[in-house]
């Protein structure tokens, strides 16, 4: 009963944790999740056929290696049409499952260390550059899938057709919803098979097999961009330094990582060398990164919550060492109120307001859908997912050209209150979400901030 109770106040801390950025905003945090969210709404319309072209300005071609990711909101959308205030409770249940899945996987080293790893992961950090529970974005799903996938790779017969299937459907869909993520849980499995290479062929073959048929049945997704980009596609300038992964991860977890990285490397079990070998191409990645401001083959941002999957599990172990109950919950409450005030002193940008969201509605239900809206291209990322309307331009994910000139180009439209009505009908603008106001006589204000062509 004891470990029922703990494991419900570790789910309620993780509960807690995700949502309190939401306390006092109701709405997405991140621009990725706007984006996320989109594509996935427009699929859920679309009879769950993938989009064909961008889904917030409809001009250029649709690209996504994240098509699983998109497909399971959309999924979501056909069962409980949600309105944009749902989607944070959809963020609760990852956290819900992040946390039962480490759970699951952990039992093989015991209790004890299943519900510290428990406890580690529910304490993730979570900040726009990382990632992390607080977000409803694909990179959680490596926190769910990957211990699963680690739980039928190292604890069950392979040879066992169901066992096998589930390793390799794991590692398909993985491909499709999140290939970074992905990539980190084939090269544990590569790391791992290289270990058992002599003691036992068969299942590493089966290891190699599973993990060929997931990116045989998947490389339709990637090819477009490797034709396209070639290398560069597998290049990803960003920016995080190795010296702060302590401070965000916790200085406390960090020092008991390093011991338990210290005991898996004594203990000498392949599992446990192959969980070491990952944690350790993970900092080398970031490492690179920070002498070279690339990082190869795992997207550099895209590396840390996966790290601090891995690091938990390590410094799980140490921690459950520690054979006092006295001790070791003081330091446990010393991690707990260490992450509590990381989380809560956690500054998050908002991408719109009450006042917007409310204008968006009214867009929504009183223009048509073929409708064509200019506003802010930061708050266009909002706009297309609430109002379901496309946009003349939209803020870019990275320094795109073309889009910053259509960005500039918008700003200036409105900055100079609208008043350029060849431009409007150069781009078969009909609506303006102008928060500085219109002075067109070609617009008429329906509600505040909110101009449609006459």
């Amino acid at each position: 009963m004891n470990k029922k109770i703990a494991l419900a106040a570790i789910l309620a801390i993780a509960i807690t944790v995700s949502f309190l950025p939401h306390f006092s905003y109701p709405f997405p945090l991140h621009v990725d999740e706007w984006f996320h969210i989109a594509v996935g709404k427009q699929i859920a319309a679309n009879n769950f056929l993938p989009p064909q072209l961008e889904v917030f300005t409809g001009i250029e071609t649709f690209t996504s290696q994240e098509l699983g990711w998109h497909y399971l909101l959309a999924i979501f959308v056909f069962l409980f049409n949600p309105d944009i205030f749902a989607w944070q409770f959809l963020t609760l249940l990852m956290a819900v499952l992040a946390v039962l899945s480490v759970y699951f996987f952990a039992k093989r080293w015991g209790e004890k260390t299943a519900l510290i790893a428990a406890f580690l992961t529910a304490l993730l950090p979570s900040n726009v550059t990382i990632g992390g529970l607080s977000f409803l974005v694909p990179i959680n799903l490596s926190l769910i899938i990957i211990p699963i996938a680690l739980h039928f790779l190292f604890d069950t017969e392979l040879k066992q057709k169901k066992n096998f299937l589930t390793l390799c459907g794991l590692n398909f869909f993985l491909l499709l919803a999140h290939p970074p993520s992905a990539v980190i849980l084939l090269l544990v499995e590569l790391f791992y098979s290289l270990l058992l290479i002599k003691e036992k062929k068969q299942k590493t073959f089966l290891i190699w097999s599973a993990g060929s048929i997931a990116l045989l049945l998947s490389i339709w997704n990637y090819l477009p961009a490797l034709s396209q980009k070639g290398i560069e596609a597998l290049s990803f300038p960003f920016w995080y330094y190795l010296s702060e992964i302590p401070i965000v991860y916790g200085i406390i977890p960090t020092i008991f990582f390093v011991i338990g990285f210290y005991l898996f490397f004594k203990e000498g079990k392949k599992e446990e060398l192959a969980i070491i070998c990952i944690a350790t191409f993970l900092i080398a990645d970031i490492v690179f990164f920070s002498n070279t401001g690339i990082g190869i083959i795992v997207p550099y941002q895209r590396a840390f919550i996966p790290l601090m999957l891995f690091m938990g599990i390590i410094a799980a172990n140490a921690l459950a060492k520690i054979k006092n109950w006295k001790i070791l919950g003081i330091i446990l409450f010393a991690i707990l109120a260490m992450a509590a005030y990381s989380h809560i002193t956690t500054q998050y940008y908002h991408v719109i307001e009450q006042k917007d969201y409310e204008a968006f509605e009214w867009i929504k239900e009183n223009t048509p859908k073929d409708a064509i809206a200019v506003l802010d291209p930061w708050k266009a990322r909002a706009f297309v997912p609430i109002a379901e309307r496309k946009v003349f331009t939209v803020t870019p994910f990275g320094p795109i050209p073309e889009q910053l000139e259509k960005n500039s180009e918008a700003v200036s439209f409105l900055e100079n209150k609208c008043t350029d009505t060849n431009f409007m009908e150069q781009n078969s603008i009909t609506v303006a979400y102008a928060e500085n106001g219109c002075e067109n006589p070609a617009l008429e204000e329906k509600i505040e901030n909110v101009y449609i062509v006459r």
